[in-house]
Parts: C-alpha cells; structure tokens; sequence
C-alpha cells in the first residue's frame, strides 16, 4: 500500500490575504480618523480652557483695580451732551482730563492706580501677516473711516517693538491718559505712535503686565467699552448715581484668538450669528482653535473724590 508521506502545506489563498490585508487597512484608517476627532476636541478644548481663564483673570484683575481707585472721569460734556473721546488728543482738549478713549484702533483707561492699553483685533489684524492684505502698518482706518488711528506699540530696551494686545502699567498719575506738550506747553496736535515718548519713555525701566498672560493662543481684545451713570442726559453731573462711598461702572469685553477662523468683520467680531466658523467653512483649522467670550460685569471704585 502506497502511503504519501509529504505533510500537507497549509497556507492563507491570495483572496483571504487581500481581504485581510483591506480589514487591517480599514481598521487603521477608522483608528487615524478617531484620532483626528479626538484631538480636535481636546485643541478645542484646550483654546476654550485658555479663553475661559483668561476672562475671569481679566474680570478679576479689573474689578480689583477699579475697587482700589477715586471715581475717574469716562465722558466728558460738550455742547451739553456726554461725550467719549476718540483719541489720546480728544481726551485733554480744553482741560477735559478724561480718563478714558476708545477708537477702532484701541484706547486707554487711567484709573488712578493701574492703566489699561489695548489694540483691537481689528488694528492687529490689519498687521497680521496671517491674513490676506496685512502689512506692517502702524496706524489703522476703520471701516468706512477717514481718519486713520494709530496702533500702539511697547518698545524694548533692545529697541524691539511690538504691537500691545492688552497690557496694564501702574501709573497713579495718569501719564498715559495725559497728551505730552509741546515747547509752547499745549498739548500736542497729534499722537504720533512712532515718536511717542510719553508712551514709551513712560514704560522704560517700569513694569508692565500683559493682562491676557501667556498661553498657547493669540488672544485678542475685540471689543472694550465702560460707562458709568455719573452724567446725565443733559450733559451734567449727577449725583442721583453715585452712592456715598463708590461709583459704578459697567464693562463690556469680547475677547478671544484671531487665528483665522473666528466669524469676525474685518477684525470686529459679528454682533449676529456663531463667533467661529463652523468646520465645515473654517479655512485655517476646522475652528479647532478657535473661541470668543462676551463679557459683561460691573465694577465699583472705593471711594469718590471731588
């Protein structure tokens, strides 16, 4: 009897190797893929983190600041109605002494203790190489606008500048709120940004903190307004508004990254609709680093000086 003592070889046919080979392959692309979401999620969680922080960061720090000032001067009245000032000029014109302006291009507020200055996300967008059209440009036009606004800038001791975002310097004598005068001792005619001494020499030797700390992300300040109740309608002074200790003020900031994919109008950000781009339109990340916080909060001073 013949018996055939080959083993018999056993071994995966060309179409179960194919279909093996399409499974793992499926299976790996399926794991990159939920990767991919995952690690959008936890960018995004991580911007929406930093925004969030930041914003109560700023929220406290200028309530304690406020908190820890006189009543200082928002408006002033001209021609009998309230009035806020447009410029650093604007402000000190005919001894108005305001203690605060805002342009699209940014402001200060000097509130006796610490002041604020800011660039808006419009003025450093105009600059941002990021976006289609920048330059570096030191001054910025607002929308429709005909008159150009400067951007302010913090000059190094190595004479390095760089665009403020939103910064905070002591200042109890509100130099920054003050124009620099001229050899005839007016106030200067313009501010110009890039011979600005009274800005720059005023930060030399002396700290500055960068409000929004530093994070992974470009946060910008898109939005500053304050108000107060201590002018009425007609212009004048009223003391129906202000308590015996303090006055108060209302505060309204948007804040957020400029990275490309926030819903924003030349830098300003939509007062309608989502503040990001939905993925499916975002062009720069999926919106994966983007995030935008509205906020409101009041803040009262200490005590009121007159």
């Amino acid at each position: 009897m013949f018996r055939n003592n080959k083993k018999q070889q056993k071994g995966f046919t060309l179409i179960e190797l194919m279909l093996s080979v399409a499974f793992v392959g499926s299976l790996l692309v399926l794991i990159a893929l939920i990767t991919i979401q995952i690690m959008g999620l936890y960018n995004k969680g991580l911007t929406l983190k930093e925004v969030n922080e930041v914003s109560r960061v700023v929220v406290r720090d200028m309530q304690q600041s406020i908190t820890s000032a006189d009543a200082f001067r928002i408006q002033y009245s001209k021609d009998g109605a309230p009035t806020a000032a447009k410029s650093l000029q604007d402000a000190v014109e005919s001894g108005r002494d305001a203690d605060y302006y805002s342009n699209p291009a940014g402001g200060r507020l000097c509130t006796g203790v610490y002041t604020y200055v800011w660039n808006t996300g419009a003025a450093l967008k105009s600059r941002n190489t990021l976006f289609a059209g920048s330059e570096d440009r030191r001054t910025f036009r607002g929308a429709g606008g005909t008159v150009d606004y400067p951007i302010q800038f913090i000059k190094y001791a190595d004479g390095r500048e760089e665009p403020v975002r939103f910064i905070k310097v002591r200042d109890p004598a509100k130099q920054f709120c003050r124009a620099p005068a001229t050899a005839s001792g007016t106030p200067a005619t313009t501010v110009d940004i890039d011979k600005h001494a009274q800005f720059l020499a005023a930060t030399a030797g002396r700290d500055f903190l960068n409000v929004f700390g530093t994070g992974n992300n470009n946060l910008v300040l898109y939005r500053f307004e304050i108000t107060d109740n201590g002018i009425t309608s007609s212009g004048q002074s009223s003391d129906a508004y202000i308590t015996a200790a303090s006055s108060f003020y209302h505060v309204a900031l948007t804040l957020g990254t400029q990275n490309g994919d926030e819903n924003d109008e030349d830098g300003f950000i939509a007062s309608t609709g989502g503040d990001c781009k939905p993925p499916a339109t975002a062009q720069m990340n999926e919106g994966e680093y983007c995030a935008v916080n509205k906020i409101d909060f009041v803040a009262r001073t200490g005590r009121i000086s007159r």
